[in-house]
């Protein structure tokens, strides 16, 4: 079984939905490489969902038999995750620092190597190229991003490189992008290195850092960004070293005590749960390239308004200095019914009221006890936190409250 994801004009997150792949004019290019994990997929995987545009889809595993489970491991211990659907660029040389400093919307002046920073590459009119996570080392930065976008975004990064000694490398099939979910990601990626310091420092690992470290014989880099909520350890390998160390994360979450049925993997269905209760959206399924940074919800931790001239700064300035985005995107939380709203479903001021915007990702949370949420993208006129609005959802209207993205309790 394989859908298609892809938004209304982007990606559809609600499995049953079909939605349009995601929209050519975000000009998205690559090369349709499989996961090197591809055969244990094809023997584990509940069903697959296509990850963008069909001449360059990227396989992705729905579930792998019970989604429940899943979840449980995200919120409980861990759950590993394959991430086909990022790309890899490399940034060396000695001004390639000063040079992105000009470029992106983040402060990457203020930076140490072993951060992580999250950025955006926009275009002369202020709308979203690329969404990024940069990775500082001392000697380069690494940039992972939607996979669709890598290639685009190096060739416009490459633009503007003159006289600059600056190296930028599309390095997304020489590395491929792991990811361990949960409260004992640590415990399980420090038990496959045999150097102590590199044990202590994973253990110790906060939020947005990062380190290189040998796993299971393999040289990756690591780095944490709590994308789901819990922690997120990120594995960035060398694509002939990923099924070793995949491999060895398995037998090691089989022999560890906390994880009575072993390790989990973690399929995009339960995933997408965990992410939208966070409040994490994506590139090309929530926001995408017709929109602006003001516009996304995640304005404060792409955007510098403290730093220099960047690409596109001029348009996102005026709008934050001087008045409001025509719309944004806020969290949902259906009232007092079960219904969940596919992708793209419509949202307006009342069930006779005119459409002011629609849903972007939706899910059954969890941790509110299977209350319906969702992301949507609305007129700010109508996106007052604390006020109601209407949605479509399995065919009859139902009322939802507006809110800021994040769902999770105490946050």
């Amino acid at each position: 079984m394989v859908r298609t994801i892809g938004r209304p004009d982007s990606i559809c997150t609600h499995p049953d939905t079909p939605a349009a792949a995601v929209q050519q004019k975000n000009r998205l290019t690559t090369m349709s490489t499989p996961t090197p994990l591809k055969k244990e997929h094809e023997e584990k995987a509940v069903g697959f969902l296509n990850y963008g545009p069909e001449e360059s889809a990227i396989a992705l595993p729905i579930h792998f038999g019970e989604p429940e489970v899943e979840y449980a491991a995200v919120r409980k211990t861990a759950a590993l995750s394959d991430m086909p659907q990022r790309g890899l660029l490399r940034m060396s040389g000695e001004d390639h620092v000063a040079f992105l400093q000009n470029m992106l919307t983040q402060d990457i002046s203020r930076s140490k190597p072993g951060e992580v920073l999250h950025s955006f590459l926009l275009n002369r009119q202020g709308h979203i190229e690329a969404d990024l996570t940069l990775i500082r080392e001392s000697d380069c930065t690494w940039i992972d991003l939607d996979i669709h976008n890598a290639e685009t975004c190096r060739e416009i990064l490459e633009g503007f490189v003159f006289t600059e000694d600056v190296v930028i490398e599309n390095v997304t099939q020489e590395y491929h992008h792991l990811c361990l979910h949960g409260p004992l990601g640590d415990v399980l990626l420090s038990e496959l290195t045999e150097d102590e310091t590199a044990k202590d420092a994973i253990r110790n690992m906060a939020n947005r850092q990062a380190l290189s470290a040998v796993i299971a014989g393999a040289e990756g880099r690591i780095y944490r960004d709590d994308v789901t909520g819990s922690k997120g350890f990120h594995l960035l390998l060398k694509t002939t070293d990923v099924l070793k160390v995949y491999r060895a994360l398995r037998e090691t979450g089989d022999a560890n005590d906390s994880f009575a049925a072993g390790l989990p993997e973690l399929g995009w269905s339960s995933f997408n749960v965990a992410r939208v209760e966070a409040g994490t959206p994506y590139f090309n399924i929530d926001f995408a390239a017709d929109n602006l940074p003001n516009e996304t919800g995640v304005l404060d931790d792409r955007v510098s308004f403290t730093k220099g001239c960047y690409l596109g700064q001029e348009i996102v300035a005026r709008i934050h200095t001087q008045g409001n985005p025509k719309q944004i995107l806020r969290g949902l939380k259906i009232n007092n019914d079960d219904a969940l709203p596919a992708t793209g479903a419509e949202v307006s001021t009342d069930a006779e009221g005119a459409v002011i915007g629609a849903v972007t990702s939706s899910a059954l949370s969890p941790l509110l006890s299977m209350t319906p949420i969702a992301f949507a993208m609305i007129k700010h006129s109508a996106a007052e936190i604390g006020s109601e609005v209407t949605v479509r959802a399995e065919g009859r209207q139902v009322r939802a409250t507006v809110q800021e993205l994040c769902f999770l309790p105490g946050k």
